[in-house]
């Protein structure tokens, strides 16, 4: 018994119920009773006391030990299992840690405490114990007398005294001093080393006892030390408890054979009864599978099942006697006996959980250290005053049941492990997955409402009930569906295309009353065919009415009350506690639609059992880490505690944690200092600090921390700007400070349309003029597609300032606006100035103003700054006004647009020059750049003036096809220069024309030359030949002079060309020469261009030509002369009859000249001829036949007179010669 040094004071508040055993005579007398009767039995020696935990086997024993005192020996083992040995670890042998060994080993240890030592001399094990000082003195006396006794019969006494002669001891004294010396060293070296030494088997403390490797079993091993326990001793009773929580059924035959050797053995007195405290299910074949024993007995296969379990289940082998324990109390009872605890406390536990705690607690013991714990916790945690918390009774109690049920698992939640933290944090994942599921619906149902999906939405369906009246008629006619074609406004259409939108769009917005035709064909010889005709009149009286508006008005309706369902589920599931989430199967985990939710998840965590009813009835929820331990703050809320230990102090972020002003007012006062961390964002702690001028210094450091737009504070600042308050407020602060805001606005965050535009709008008018902000693509998309839906830019309140930075960002981001209509006054002015829109008609009109024209020159007269801002985008320019207003209005100014606009590309230069006005043409190109030329060229917008034309090819080098335009239309060379000025510049214009062959005819080449009026003539020499007349306009022009070098420049040309210069010339017959005629007489003398004086003089030099010309040229000369009537030499007479020219040619020329020739001349020249001719020459009888022409008759006569001819006649169209005979 424990003694106080103080009085004890009496308890304060309700007492504490202790878990010892309570004997309860009605309910456990019984028992007691059988218990005597049995151990007053001699030849019983072993009991089971049966029973299932907690109905009171403890209580039963404990009056039997009270009833028997020290002859009873009570043995507990705990439920602590061995340590396992690893593999290659040096240790016991394998068999001492089977599960009977292990039991065996903590009996024989306390056995062996259960005796002083000095009651077990006998033992081999030496145990420590307390140091006895009577009796060690006693001993060290006994060390003393022999010390002094020895010290006597030695003498050495006397020696002492001898030498310790100064001390002047007699001998009586002397052997006193020896005896009390020995006696005091004795006494001091025993307790110094007292207790120092150990022996190896057994350590202090635990008494750790060995098993040796030969040894079977710990019962076998130390037999001797037991049998000698029980006989030194005077217990007879030993009581085992707890001895079945090792679900070892075989400890018990060992249990049995020990006790049967120790009533066998014949140095005990006495009868020793052993009394076992066990549950009847420790035999059960389930129990043992479930507990993952082995049998203790193989069975043959084929066995009766039943004798089977008899074998296993069978008890009675092991005992002398089973006393069962009816229990007292179940999980029907239970309720009662738990309010029975309850009574005498002021409480307000609900009964429903009193209810549910009895259906899974029927445990005395449990439910009375239920009751103390939730005592003591409410005096912790719920005692006025103490952590300023509002929590509640019941779920204190909740949690004390949870605790007892869960021992570790309550450990855990403080350190947030456990398996309630688990299921916390996916109830969050929960709320947060659907949250942004719920939120993505209203998204798209808001985006949705933008669209008008009136028929699309519907088309499905009307096209179904479309085909089912389609089948109920054609079935009525006795045709058959399938095989019916359908035709709308003369197109074939197939039945699967009256489901779809364009048939339900075209037949809906067809004007008139458009008609569906149905045409069923014939199945058979006598069959007729059907066409049917549904009119749109007709099939709303079946399919309901075609109104789109009413069906706009009913789908925003629709929407509208889509939406509001989803906010409201929204709210809900924002302030869902566990149990809100464990009721409702629609809300998922993962916010899918497939997947499992939070009732599944805790049903996968803790099963059905206590927690999961607790948690599902919502007596655990999420505040249940507030149960656990005391929390010490100013006014600190549940919700905010709950907060801070869930998610701030675990650095684990929930934006959507529900929190009221108050609490986010405590989590302030208690961490402050990390507001700039991801832990404390939350909504509705930013909700409040940007709502509250108090915290102006707080919400600048959150905001400060969200700037860093990292991976987490972007997905926080999203989910805020789709669900907070203070959506605004929060872009207003956040983009002076950060850099890319704009960005993440514009395309970064996911956000409905109109959201999306009302917070950039906010950031444009929050901008700094410190911050370089990010551009990109997405912004300049976002700004250029929806600048006209932004209220800074279209409102005239906007100040100057903010319209400036708005400006400077656009003007960074190379955005120009496509129109300047939406934008306010100011806007208009400052976005014009900065050149910050698109050059359209409509654009630079707004610009101008409504009275001015749109050509460059006007628009320049009224602004600089538009002027050229339409010069910089020329191309807008002149796509946008073609067609509207010239580019230049006015001559005057057309070099100057010109010249600003030199250095545009060639291909708008070219259309600002076509698009100007006609009279845009220039005196003098050398006003504009010299890269423009060919393009006014090519548009005949400069004069063909010499100093133009001369300019030009000075810069371009010859005369291009650009120039030539300009030559063609004007035809000549203006501003000639007057004679003897410039020559050298207009010989080289000539000259440059006439190398244009390829782009000018000749005689324009031969026209522009003779237009320059040059004082000399051109060197024909230093000009290129060519076919064609180019030298005869030339020589026609006056530009060449008629000379033998003009002929021989072309005399390698073709005759066309020669001979359209001889055709021209005055003077070729004075200065032809048969070598410049050579090969060309037969040409010469066939031309009907050439002059016929030409032609005679080279008759008359006929010899002379002909010795230069061919036979061709020959042949030609004699007939020309022949035709002409000309005389030619006999000679030459000769030579073209040898050169095969014309019998009738030849006798013309012969007889021309015959008066002067001899017959053998004349014979000569026929002998040449031959045939008829050569036949006249000699004399005979043949009679030859020849033409009959003037000159052959005046060449017979000549011939009948001086030759071999007697006599003609005519025959037929010939002549026929009668010859001489001699």
């Amino acid at each position: 018994m424990f003694k106080f040094l103080r009085k004890k004071e009496p308890e304060k508040g309700p007492i504490l119920n202790p878990l010892t055993p309570r004997f309860i005579e009605a309910e456990h007398g019984l028992y007691v009773e059988k218990l005597n009767a049995a151990l007053a039995n001699p030849g019983i020696h072993n009991i089971a006391l049966s029973g299932s935990y907690g109905v009171g086997k403890s209580s039963i024993l404990k009056r039997v030990a009270e009833t028997h005192k020290k002859a009873v020996l009570e043995l507990s083992l705990s439920t602590l299992a061995p340590i396992e040995q690893l593999e290659g670890e040096e240790g016991p042998p394998k068999q001492a840690t089977t599960p009977t060994n292990t039991i065996q080993q903590e009996i024989v240890k306390q056995l062996l405490y259960r005796e002083t030592p000095g009651r077990t001399p006998g033992s081999r094990f030496r145990r420590i114990e307390r140091f006895h000082w009577l009796r060690e003195a006693l001993l060290a006396l006994l060390v003393g007398v022999i010390l002094a006794t020895v010290f006597i019969l030695t003498g050495w006494t006397s020696k002492i005294v001898v030498a310790l002669a100064d001390l002047h001891l007699s001998a009586p004294w002397s052997h006193l001093v020896v005896l009390c010396v020995g006696t005091l060293v004795s006494l001091l070296l025993r307790h110094t080393f007292y207790g120092r030494l150990d022996i190896k088997e057994l350590k202090a403390g635990a008494a750790t006892v060995t098993l040796d490797s030969k040894s079977v079993s710990y019962f076998d091993q130390y037999l001797d030390e037991i049998v000698y326990f029980f006989e030194v001793s005077k217990y007879k009773i030993v009581v085992f408890e707890d001895i079945d929580r090792f679900n070892d059924s075989h400890i018990f035959e060992t249990l049995r054979s020990l006790n049967a050797l120790l009533n066998g053995s014949p140095q005990i007195k006495g009868r020793i009864c052993f009394i076992y405290a066990i549950k009847d299910s420790i035999f059960d074949r389930l129990s043992i599978a479930q507990d993952r024993r082995k049998f203790a007995y193989d069975l043959q296969a084929g066995d009766d099942p039943a004798q089977v379990e008899i074998v296993r289940a069978n008890r009675t082998k092991f005992f002398d006697l089973v006393i069962p324990v009816v229990p007292f109390i179940t999980h029907q009872s239970a309720r009662n006996l738990t309010a029975q605890l309850l009574q005498g406390l002021t409480h307000s536990i609900d009964t429903d959980l009193v209810d549910l705690a009895s259906r899974y607690v029927p445990d005395m013991r449990l439910l009375k250290n239920v009751r103390n714990e939730f005592l003591i916790f409410r005096e912790k945690i719920l005692a006025p005053g103490v952590g300023g918390l509002k929590l509640s009774e019941t779920e204190l109690f909740a949690m004390m049941l949870y605790k007892n049920t869960h021992l570790s698992d309550f450990e855990a939640i403080r350190i947030g492990k456990s398996r309630l933290d688990e299921l916390y944090l996916k109830s969050r994942r929960a709320i947060t997955a659907n949250l942004l599921r719920l939120e993505d619906e209203v998204l798209q149902l808001r985006r949705r409402a933008r669209l008008d999906l009136t028929i699309a939405s519907r088309s499905d369906d009307l096209g179904k009930r479309l085909r089912t009246h389609l089948m109920v008629v054609i079935k009525a006619c006795g045709k058959e569906y399938d095989h019916a074609s359908f035709v709308l406004n003369g197109s074939v259409i197939s039945r699967d295309d009256l489901l779809t939108k364009k048939f339900w769009k075209d037949f809906i917005e067809a004007d008139g009353d458009p008609a569906l035709v149905v045409d069923l064909p014939t199945r058979h010889y006598n069959d007729t065919s059907i066409s049917m005709t549904f009119a749109r009149t007709d099939l709303q009286s079946v399919l309901g009415t075609f109104d789109r508006v009413a069906w706009r008005d009913l789908d925003r309706k629709e929407n509208i009350e889509s939406q509001e369902e989803r906010r409201e589920l929204m709210r809900f599931v924002k302030i869902a506690d566990i149990h809100h989430l464990m009721a409702r199967d629609d809300l998922k985990v993962d916010g899918k639609v497939e997947g499992d939710g939070l009732d599944q998840v805790a049903k996968g965590i803790f099963r059905e059992g206590l927690a999961y009813h607790l948690l599902k009835s919502g007596y655990i929820n999420r505040n249940f880490t507030l149960y656990t331990a005391t929390f010490h703050g100013d006014r600190v809320s549940s919700a905010a505690t709950n907060y801070i230990i869930h998610h701030v102090d675990r650095d684990e972020i929930d934006e959507d944690f529900a929190l009221a002003g108050g609490d986010v007012e405590a989590i302030l006062r208690e961490r402050r200092s990390l507001l700039g961390e991801p832990a404390l964002y939350n909504i509705d702690i930013l909700n409040y600090l940007l709502a509250s001028t108090a915290h102006d210094h707080a919400a600048a450091k959150m905001v400060s921390s969200l700037s860093k737009l990292g991976r987490e504070q972007k997905s926080f600042i999203g989910n805020y700007l789709r669900r907070g308050t203070k959506r605004n407020d929060l872009v207003e602060r956040i983009t002076p400070i950060t850099p890319r805001i704009l960005a993440y606005l514009a395309s970064e965050v996911e956000l409905e349309f109109s959201d999306r535009l009302m917070l950039f709008n906010s950031a444009l008018s929050t901008l700094s003029s410190e911050v370089k902000y990010v551009a990109s693509g997405e912004i300049s998309a976002f700004v250029s597609d929806n600048y006209g839906e932004l209220e800074l830019l279209s409102s005239d309140e906007t100040t100057e300032e903010q319209l400036e930075l708005v400006a400077s960002l656009l003007e960074r981001l190379g955005i120009e606006l496509s129109s300047l209509q939406p934008l306010g006054a100011e806007a208009r002015k400052i976005f014009i100035s900065r050149h910050l829109y698109q050059v359209t008609a409509e654009n630079l009109q707004i610009a101008v103003g409504d009275q001015c024209s749109l050509a460059l020159d006007r628009i320049e007269q009224v602004s600089g700054a538009v002027y050229s801002h339409a010069i910089n985008h020329l191309s807008a320019y002149l796509s946008s006004l073609e067609g509207i207003s010239p580019s230049v209005a006015e001559g005057r100014h057309f070099a100057r647009v010109l010249a600003d606009s030199a250095s545009a590309d060639r291909a708008l230069l070219e259309q600002l020059i076509r698009t100007a006005a006609e009279d845009c043409v220039l005196d003098d190109i050398s006003e504009v750049p010299s890269g423009v030329w060919t393009l006014l060229a090519s548009q005949c917008r400069f004069k063909a003036s010499q100093r133009n034309v001369h300019l030009y090819l000075q810069e371009c080098g010859e005369v291009d096809g650009s120039l030539v335009t300009v030559l063609r239309q004007s035809g000549v060379i203006t501003d000639v220069a007057e004679q003897g000025d410039a020559e050298e510049d207009k010989k080289m214009i000539a000259f440059a024309v006439l190398q244009a062959r390829a782009l000018l005819s000749a005689s324009a080449r031969a026209k522009l030359c003779a237009s320059l009026r040059l004082q000399y003539f051109l060197d024909p020499t230093a000009i290129e030949p060519e076919e064609g007349a180019l030298f005869a306009d030339l020589l026609r022009q006056n530009v060449i002079n008629d000379t033998i070098q003009s002929y021989l420049r072309v005399s390698a040309m073709s005759w066309s060309t020669k001979e359209s210069l001889i055709a021209f010339s005055r003077k070729f017959a004075n200065f032809m020469t048969p070598a410049a005629i050579g090969h060309d007489l037969e040409a010469l003398l066939g031309s009907k261009s050439v002059s016929v004086t030409i032609k005679e003089a080279i008759v008359a030099n006929a010899l002379a030509y002909a010795d230069a010309s061919d036979a061709g040229g020959l042949k030609r000369l004699g007939r020309y002369a022949a035709e002409r009537g000309m005389r030619l030499e006999y000679g030459l007479i000769e030579r073209l009859a040898k050169a095969g020219a014309d019998s009738g040619t030849i006798v013309v020329l012969l007889v021309a000249v015959l008066s002067g020739l001899t017959e053998p001349q004349v014979s000569s020249i026929l002998r040449i001829l031959g045939g008829g001719y050569a036949a006249l020459t000699d004399v005979g009888k043949d009679r030859p036949k020849v033409p009959n022409t003037p000159p052959v008759v005046q060449l017979l006569e000549f011939l009948k007179t001086n030759g071999a001819v007697n006599t003609y006649a005519k025959e037929k169209d010939c002549l026929r010669v009668n010859k001489k005979h001699k």
